[in-house]
């Protein structure tokens, strides 16, 4: 992840450009390719967070940080934004949906090891 955003960072107008010739569409595509990818390193945190919830038996919690990323929080996000926003609100629902999701994986991890620490304390 943090491979492809550094790429999409040097080069979005090379990128844009594979897909078509025409310039307001290829410098929309920059700006947006850009909001959209400066949180995706987070998404390989939340990819391996939601591995570990589903390894240890913690089914909900992980379809639940599953889901956060891409619905629970995406979906609201892309039907207010724009409204404050327009385009460029569908365009930053994505980084915000990333980070707040992000937010929530910490928190259940920091929940998950506080309740490793205690059984293994009473152990």
């Amino acid at each position: 992840m943090l491979f492809g955003t550094v790429i999409i960072e040097l080069f979005p107008h090379t990128l844009a450009s594979l897909f078509t010739d025409e310039k307001d569409l290829i410098n929309t595509a920059t700006r947006g390719l850009r909001y959209v990818f400066i949180f995706a390193p987070l998404g390989g945190f939340q990819i391996v967070s939601i591995g570990f919830f589903q390894s240890i038996g913690k089914a909900y919690k992980s379809i639940t940080l599953s889901a956060s990323r891409q619905i629970i929080i995406l979906i609201p996000l892309l039907i207010i934004l724009p409204k404050f926003f327009g385009a460029t609100g569908v365009w930053i629902s994505i980084p915000i949906s990333d980070f707040l999701s992000s937010l929530l994986v910490i928190y259940m991890i920091f929940v998950q090891y506080r309740s490793f620490t205690k059984t293994s304390k009473t152990n």
